[in-house]
């Protein structure tokens, strides 16, 4: 299995990092695999994967591409791996209260109160729209337990958040606590992280996956779409590369060519079985012929 792609836009504002945008990739599919809403951007930079990225943020005040993922979104990509049972291709979406890059929360928190409360930045400044918020199949909430009363600014940008989530109408799951947060999904301490690996996991397959259907869950490299009915050397197919959404007539003797077109659409197959059931990893498992392999 490929490993995937993490990448951000950054900003430099009121001498800080703010990280606008992150989210990570398996292949190249655009499709959305989920999306999740924690606290604040972690020590994700530019730094060891792009130096000259890096640089350009600190000369222009703006930058955007690959990034070296955090120890949060290696936790994020575990978790990902077993809810798409190690098939996941498309993008996770990766959203934030307040967009203030640090690596100690409530030093975070505190920078994130100060600008706020002196007008700089605004509580709302992350938000996502309901509609976005409806392109993804579910949200996973793991903002932290990190709680005080003088923290006005955070609790109105979670109160926010949860409208627009309601709004959106999209799946919700995390572990709570009695007070209503959710514990964060890479907790400092190692031995914790298999913990509530295990726990979101057990979530998401009672809860949620039940929610979604089939076709969006198991995220299989190719998916059948049509076939004549035949068996041997006559049995033709038409699959489908869900990497990046290319079709492909599979036919006895052919080497593939994967076309940007709908060929399952096509009315000389209008009449052809429709098996758009049929997901697998390895096309020599639909023809196995030496010629007729695409890895």
């Amino acid at each position: 299995m490929d490993q995937p792609q993490v990448f951000g836009a950054f900003v430099r504002r009121y001498g800080a990092t703010f990280r606008t945008s992150a989210y990570i990739k398996w292949g190249t599919s655009r499709q959305s695999l989920g999306s999740v809403l924690i606290l604040n951007p972690g020590s994700a930079d530019f730094e060891k994967m792009n130096p000259r990225l890096g640089a350009k943020l600190k000369q222009m005040g703006a930058a955007m591409g690959k990034i070296q993922p955090d120890p949060t979104m290696d936790q994020l990509i575990r978790l990902v791996n077993q809810i798409y049972e190690g098939h996941p291709a498309g993008k996770l979406q990766i959203y934030n209260l307040f967009n203030l890059q640090s690596t100690y929360s409530a030093q975070a928190i505190n920078n994130f109160e100060q600008l706020a409360c002196t007008g700089k930045i605004t509580p709302n400044e992350s938000l996502a729209t309901p509609d976005e918020l409806q392109s993804h199949p579910w949200i996973l909430i793991g903002w932290g337990l990190h709680r005080k009363n003088d923290w006005k600014n955070l609790q109105k940008a979670k109160k926010l958040w949860m409208e627009k989530i309601k709004t959106a109408g999209i799946p919700v799951f995390g572990k709570q606590n009695d007070k209503g947060d959710y514990y964060h999904p890479a907790p400092l301490l190692k031995a914790k992280r298999d913990w509530i690996l295990s726990e979101l996991t057990n979530q998401f397959n009672t809860e949620i996956k039940p929610l979604i259907p089939y076709e969006k869950l198991i995220q299989r490299r190719y998916t059948l779409l049509k076939w004549n009915g035949k068996s041997g050397a006559e049995a033709h197919y038409i699959v489908k590369d869900n990497n990046d959404g290319t079709q492909s007539l599979i036919a006895d003797g052919r080497e593939p060519v994967w076309f940007h077109l709908d060929l399952a659409g096509d009315p000389a197959v209008a009449d052809w079985r429709s098996d758009q059931g049929n997901n697998f990893d390895n096309i020599r498992q639909l023809a196995p012929r030496p010629s007729q392999s695409k890895e």
